[in-house]
């Protein structure tokens, strides 16, 4: 008789202990929750290429896994390809300013004083209930600073100056130092620059262009040759497109107007004046400060980089590209160039499927 009690009362300290169905998934969820930000916060982080900054390295459309233990035991080092939130993002999307070129790339700018805070990095999308771009699903926003990938140039100390395209490091010429240069058009400029060509000089036109209109020359070679090697004997160009290399090499030796980089942030200096910088192919000198990085991307002509916005601080860096788990060949979103400035095949690019980055 007590053997049956027992077995009874066992029995109910069973079911006492057996959780609800919907208690168990909760928990499981949540434990599967911590687990995955604890892995992304301090171990190891995928995300895409979005631009072209980094070609030939990082194509758009790498698919990348990242370190991010090995800054917690080492600093970078020159050459090394770092991921770092954006310094130009704000914290707050908010403070996106509506007016600023490189602003109005990211998607969140357009809805900037409509968010209102919950938890970062959750915000309340009081003009907007869906927009996918935005990371935007049910009035709830998510945003946090863009991931960036660039190459260590400059440590700690160095002297940073560009000369002619060529990086020096403390004086010494160390080449262009991964950098690409690549040909970009601007449709509308296209435009007007070939219908001024063929108003002043009709027979130079036609020989580049044949019977083509303005607009048609112009939109083929904006979906056909933007982001293609300055250099054309590195370029395989068909018998077809064979007609715009005259053009082609006359648009590339021509040096226009150099863009002014002026430097009006936290690093503008009064009393060594360099708010004025230079341009993209000249640029410097500057001293990296302590506890800071001077980084570019690969693709010179595309890249927003340290020549820009600054110094990277060394608190920012968060890992280091390990290898490419998949790739597609995908049109670019590129800040220097414009959304879509490259049009791509938005093919599976095989080879390049666990490719190490280096």
């Amino acid at each position: 008789m007590k053997s049956k009690i027992d077995k009874v009362n066992n029995k109910k300290k069973i079911e006492k202990k057996k959780k609800p169905f919907v208690q168990d998934w909760v928990e499981a969820i949540l434990y599967a929750l911590v687990v995955a930000m604890l892995i992304r916060n301090f171990t190891f982080q995928n995300f895409k290429i979005p631009s072209g900054s980094m070609e030939n390295t990082l194509l758009v459309g790498d698919y990348l896994v990242a370190n991010k233990l090995k800054y917690h035991f080492t600093d970078p080092k020159r050459g090394e390809i770092v991921t770092f939130r954006m310094p130009t993002d704000p914290d707050d999307p908010n403070d996106f300013d509506i007016t600023n070129p490189q602003d109005q790339m990211t998607p969140f700018t357009k809805y900037a004083g409509h968010y209102k805070k919950l938890y970062a990095p959750l915000y309340i999308n009081t003009a907007k209930f869906f927009d996918i771009q935005a990371w935007t699903w049910f009035g709830i926003t998510y945003y946090a600073p863009k991931n960036v990938v660039k190459r260590v140039i400059g440590l700690p100390g160095d002297k940073i100056e560009i000369r002619d395209r060529e990086v020096y490091v403390n004086d010494e010429n160390i080449g262009n130092y991964y950098g690409v240069y690549k040909t970009y058009f601007n449709y509308n400029k296209l435009v007007n620059q070939f219908t001024t060509l063929y108003n002043q000089n009709s027979a130079k036109y036609r020989t580049f262009f044949g019977s083509n209109s303005p607009e048609v020359v112009a939109q083929y070679l904006y979906f056909n040759f933007n982001g293609l090697d300055e250099d054309l004997s590195k370029v395989n160009i068909n018998a077809k497109d064979s007609i715009f290399l005259p053009f082609l090499q006359e648009y590339n030796t021509t040096k226009a107007e150099p863009y002014k980089i002026t430097w009006d942030n936290e690093w503008y200096n009064e009393d060594i004046g360099n708010e004025d910088l230079g341009s993209p192919e000249d640029f410097g000198p500057v001293t990296v400060p302590e506890d800071h990085y001077f980084v570019m991307g690969d693709n010179r002509n595309n890249s927003y980089d340290g020549r820009y916005w600054g110094f990277l601080s060394r608190d920012n860096i968060s890992g280091t590209p390990s290898f490419i788990f998949f790739s597609r060949d995908e049109s670019s979103v590129d800040l220097m160039q414009g959304r879509d400035a490259v049009n791509r095949s938005g093919k599976v690019r095989w080879d390049r499927m666990f490719k190490k980055v280096k």
